[in-house]
């Protein structure tokens, strides 16, 4: 008789360079005062997109539309989920912002997630 192998469940190992912690905070944008969440001094690293979308899984996240408006070297992504619409931001500048100016509530939900995540760290 040949013997019957079982997994009982399958473990998925996540390793990250502990220098690519991406720091956050939350604050209250200048022209509309609607809360934000801002991303200071992040790394010049091409899977932050990719950190956020598995971040943000759990509320099933997906992008309405990418825009690359290249002539400001600015990115614009609007993403659809389970808590309503985001705006996932980058300016000139490689400032990365989340906003959901039509649903302030989100912010505060996307932050807790964020929260929960070991590649994030909310800024003091």
């Amino acid at each position: 008789m040949s013997p019957k192998w079982f997994v009982k469940e399958r473990v998925t190992l996540i390793f990250f360079n502990m220098a690519n912690i991406y720091r956050y905070f939350t604050r209250p944008a200048k022209e509309t005062g609607n809360l934000l969440i801002e991303f200071p001094d992040l790394p010049h690293d091409k899977d932050f997109i990719k950190q956020l979308i598995r971040v943000f899984s759990p509320i099933t996240m997906s992008v309405e539309n990418y825009e690359d408006l290249w002539m400001h070297d600015e990115i614009v992504i609007n993403a659809t989920s389970d808590i309503g619409k985001f705006t996932i931001y980058r300016d000139a500048e490689d400032f990365y912002y989340l906003t959901a100016n039509d649903n302030p509530d989100a912010i505060p939900l996307l932050a807790a997630l964020l929260f929960k995540s070991p590649l994030f760290k909310k800024a003091e």
